[in-house]
């Protein structure tokens, strides 16, 4: 019989969780508050951290598949004022990972 981990939360720190800990023999036991999965939000943005976590889990190709990949990130004040921009295709490369942006909807209706 396996073990059962209580996970509090469907969000995706606990759905990832669930997922890794049945991979390694475990039964998770979800619990979450809402009643109905939410579809709001427009999306994540995905460093190279959390891409290679999602590789660990089997779920880059997928993500990749359904995401754009990030070529710099510009920081910039509230009123536009730009204060840096990162060449993320260096730490890309340094990383082993790209950086993406992962939408709910089609990639083609955002901009990065």
């Amino acid at each position: 019989m396996k073990k059962r981990i209580l996970i509090i939360g469907a969000g995706i720190s606990g759905l990832a969780s669930a997922l890794m800990l049945e991979k390694i023999g475990y039964k998770p036991v979800i619990f979450e508050k809402s009643d109905c999965s939410r579809n709001d939000g427009g999306g994540l943005t995905l460093w190279s951290n959390a891409t290679d976590a999602l590789h660990s889990m089997g779920l880059l190709e997928e993500i990749y598949q359904n995401s754009k990949v990030i070529s710099e990130s510009t920081l910039k004040t509230s009123s536009g004022q730009t204060l840096a921009t990162i060449p993320l295709r260096e730490l890309a490369t340094k990383y082993g990972y790209t950086h993406s942006r992962y939408f709910k909807s089609q990639p083609s209706s955002h901009t990065s």
